[in-house]
Formats: C-alpha cells, structure tokens, sequence
C-alpha cells in the first residue's frame, strides 16, 4: 500500500535526521524553520486521487503477475491436480495429551494451498524449515508436517470436510508435538485455478521416445486446429527466436544440412530431454527441440493447467533434407510435457483482491473504497508539505544530514557500477580504488543527489513536527501500548513470512530490524496524524462523468 509506502519514507527521513543531530527539535521549534499553509485552504483534486487508485490496481495487478488463479464453481469445482484451494484446518484429536495453548495453535482458518506444489506445511515449523527433510531411516522425518494431504484432497468438492493425520516430525520446534500424531478436520472453501491460454508463457519439462507403449496412458488425441492454434498460426510479432539452437521449421529447408560426423546419433542426440525451460506461447515461431517450433505444440497446451503431465505424438515432416534424421523421416515420436509453472497476467476481480492483497476484502468495490480512504489521508500530507515554506535549514542538522547522504549515495553509486547485490562499505575500497571508481562529475552528481535527499529528510521532520503541534497530535503510553500488543499479534500471525525473507523468529528481533520502539512510536503518532488530516482539509467531489 501507498500508505505504508510514505510512512516508510517520511519515517526514515526522520528516524535518520533524529539519529544525526539528536538534540536539534530540543531546543528548536518547527515554527522556526517552517511555514505551514493554511489548512482550511488545502484542496485535493479529485484527478489526482482517481490517478492514485489507478494506479495501485495496477501496480497490484503487476506484481503479482504470475501464477494467478480464477475460481471454479459449479460441477468444476472438484479439487484436481494444480487447483488452488482455500481452507479451513482444524485440530481434532492427538496422540499425546496436549496444552490448550498448543491446541488453539493447530487450527487456522483462510489457508491457501496449490494442489502439486509438494508444500503443505500444516501447520509450519518456521524454526526448522531446512531440517524438515525426507530420509531413508526414518519416513516420519518429512518435509511436510501432514504427508500427502495434497493428494488426499484430489476429488474434495467445495463445501465437504475430510479428515487427515499426520505426525509431527522430531525436528519440530515444540517438544510437545515431536513424534505426536494429529488429527484434523479440513473444510473445502474455494477452488481455483489455471487454464492455460494463448498468452500465458509456461515453464515447461519434457521427455522424447520413440516407443509408443510407454505413453499410451498419458498420450492426448490429436488436435488438429484450435482457437489456441487458429489464433497463433500468424504471429503478430516478428521477433526472431528466443532460442540460442538452429533455427529450425517443419517445412523443407533450403538447403542440405551437411552431416558433421560419420557416426550415425542416437535417438536421444536427436531428441533430447528438456528440464524447465519458459516458453512464451504468443510467439509460437519460437523455436523449440530440434527440428520443430512451438506452433507444432501450442495447439496442445491450451486448458491444461500446472503440474499436468501429458504426451503429444508428432510426425517427423518427410522432406526434411537434415541427413542425421533418415531414419525418422515420416514416423511418430512421442513428447512428453510436465508443465512446471504458469505466467498470466492477473485481472482485477473479487477472488483476486482476496487472495492477492494486503487486506482480505470480499469484492473490488470494499477494496477500493479502503484504498480511497487511505489515498486520502496521503495525498492530504503530500500537499501540506508541498505547500509548506522553508524559512531556513537548522545549519548543524544540514551538514551532518547532508554529509550522511553524500556517502549513502556514493556507497549506492558504487554498488550499481560494480554490479553488488548488497550495499557496500567504504572501509572496502582504498582512496586510489574510489579514483579509479568514481570520477569528478560521479561525485558532482552525488552532491547534487545528496543535497537534494537531505533537504527532503529535514523537510519531512520539520512538516511532521510543526503539524503534530498544530493539530495538537500526541500519543499517550496506553495508546502505544495497545497498537504495539496489536503489532506483536500481527508479526506472530506472520511470523513464517518474517523467518522465511528476513530471518526474523522473534518480535524482539523485528523490533530491532526496525530500530526499536522510537519507531513504532513516531509510526503510531503519524497515523493519527493522517487520520486526522481528512478534518482540516477538502476534496474537490468527482463529476457526473467521473
């Protein structure tokens, strides 16, 4: 979200400009330094609003590009292999005798699970992720805490309960669930999921034989034209081939592959395997294999879903001139594909502001009046402050800002010429290394940079400071002590996602990641802020048109 995106940045131009010169708002005023507009005049253009929305569902829409689902109802919606599904656990019963504590923790509501993906994890054990691991000794040592429940549900109809055990592996992370056996009862509240298109790009996996009886089960009839396929025969583009092997085409070449060795290739150097490898399906004259492009497949690919395996027979064309081929020329060989992910860009639609955001909200419409609201109180703060006049930069708190963000910068220019994945330090380089490095009009840029970044922190101090005492803003300690239980109950809710990116286990470690409570507090002390900025300023209203 926006919001979180400015508060992140007004926070860390203040957290930092507070770090430098600790003691400048002590015995400076804001008033000082900074002239506020007057509030009452401060109008918000409907335009700029609309534009703000617009372009969130956007950028939503965009990052979450991908394997992005559609709900199934009806007779469809059947749990198969590569559905999403979306569930409900509950504990039922354990081997063991166990706390009430431990037994709230088992179950949980509004779980989302790709059936395939190999990644149950019911409930996680966030503290042993890399020990969790399958072994030849000891088959109750697994990677998933309930084994097999993937397959389990294959045939589960939305709305029907099943129940499933499983045991906890001995490297679980609670002594009292080591080695113990636990039931639960799972409910089926939405299935959905992917039917490959024209314009997906797809990472697929595929084997070749010659020998029919080893497909014949999974070997799909022939197709002979689609929508999929009438609609990629004549490719809009004309890229040429993303594929770095010879280009290569069913019709006859020009001329005569001249053979690079006497000795007669194999059928598997011929036709090799394939390990996942994407595939764009809206340029179908990609070339794919040996001999063949990707509109010889396409037309086969189209309703499939991930994790499907199949096999496609294909005719190896007769006046194909390459010699190496002659004893195929005219015969079946036999693809098999495993499609191992899907590419889509996601629509705007209910299912996906559910599953795809950071607010679980039953429709776009609730969504978007959420993300109103919020853009409200934002683009309030983004005017105030661009209507806010700087009478003069406290000296001691501008040099010392600026200085700071003159080797920020630097540290990020050398990062970027170097090609670094993580920020460098200055102590990894000698003075004669930095001159090689960074030339004079490199650094002329990053004083510019600097100056710039440092006027903006102590801008955003400054305006944050004079309107906490102009509206009369203050947070007392049992306001904080309440939003900060209530951020401690949101971290242990995702306490994997924070272990698994971050490394975090713990709420004291996230605090710490954040720079302690002073943070939290100058965040909760700013979010009263905005809420309160929708009193004092107003909103041009959105026309009949708009």
């Amino acid at each position: 979200m926006r919001t979180k995106k400015i508060l992140a940045l007004v926070l860390a131009c203040v957290m930092l400009v507070a770090s430098l010169v600790s003691c400048a708002s002590a015995y400076d005023t804001p008033t000082d330094y900074i002239t506020l507009p007057e509030l009452g005049k401060i109008e918000v253009k409907y335009a700029d609003l609309k534009k703000e929305l617009d372009d969130q569902i956007k950028s939503i829409l965009e990052g979450s590009a991908g394997q992005v689902f559609e709900p199934v109802s009806g007779d469809g919606a059947v749990i198969k292999k590569g559905d999403q599904v979306y569930l409900n656990y509950t504990f039922k019963e354990a081997s063991a005798e166990l706390s009430d504590t431990v037994k709230e923790s088992l179950s949980k509501e509004g779980i989302y699970l790709t059936i395939g993906s190999n990644s149950s994890t019911f409930p996680v054990d966030y503290t042993n992720k890399n020990n969790n691991t399958d072994t030849d000794d000891n088959d109750k040592e697994v990677t998933v805490i309930v084994k097999g429940i993937e397959e389990q549900l294959i045939g589960t109809k939305v709305g029907e309960k099943v129940t499933l055990t499983g045991r906890f592996n001995n490297t679980y992370s609670n002594a009292d669930l080591k080695n113990v056996d636990v039931t639960y009862e799972i409910e089926v509240l939405a299935v959905a999921r992917i039917s490959i298109d024209k314009d997906f790009k797809v990472k697929l996996s595929y084997t070749v034989t010659d020998d029919r009886t080893e497909v014949e089960n999974i070997l799909v009839p022939e197709i002979t034209t689609t929508k999929l396929a009438e609609t990629s025969a004549t490719p809009e583009s004309t890229e040429a081939p993303e594929s770095t092997e010879a280009p290569a085409t069913t019709a006859a070449p020009t001329t005569t592959a001249a053979p690079t060795t006497t000795e007669k290739p194999t059928f598997d150097k011929l036709f090799p395997d394939k390990t996942s490898t994407e595939y764009d399906l809206s340029k179908p004259t990609t070339t794919f294999g040996t001999i063949f492009t990707l509109d010889d497949f396409i037309r086969y690919f189209e309703g499939h879903t991930i994790y499907d395996e199949f096999a496609v027979a294909i005719t190896v064309p007769e006046d194909y001139k390459d010699t190496k081929y002659a004893d195929y020329l005219g015969k079946e060989i036999y693809f098999t594909f495993t499609i191992d992910s899907v590419t889509t860009q996601p629509e705007w639609t209910d299912y996906f502001v559910n599953k795809y955001t950071s607010k679980e909200y039953e429709t776009c419409e609730k969504y978007e009046e959420f993300m109103t609201e919020e853009f409200k109180k934002t683009l309030a703060y983004d005017a105030i402050a661009e209507a806010a006049t700087i009478i003069e930069y406290p000296y001691d708190e501008w040099k010392t800002s600026y200085e700071s963000y003159v080797e920020v910068h630097l540290l990020e220019f050398l990062q970027e010429a170097e090609d670094k994945s993580t920020l460098p330090s200055l102590s990894d380089y000698t003075p004669s290394e930095l001159e090689k490095l960074v030339s004079d009009e490199d650094y002329a840029a990053i004083r510019k940079q600097a100056t710039y970044s440092a006027r903006n922190a102590i801008k955003q101090r400054l305006v944050m400071e004079a309107l906490f005492d102009e509206l009369g803003i203050e947070l007392t300690r049992s306001e904080f002590k309440e939003k900060f239980k209530e951020e401690e109950e949101e971290f242990n809710a995702n306490i994997f996602t924070w272990y698994y990116y971050y490394g975090i286990a713990t709420f004291d470690q996230y605090v710490a990641y954040y720079g302690g409570e002073e943070y939290f507090e100058l965040q909760y002390q700013y979010e009263k802020l905005l809420d309160k900025l929708p009193e004092v300023v107003t909103y041009e209203p959105a026309t009949d048109a708009e």
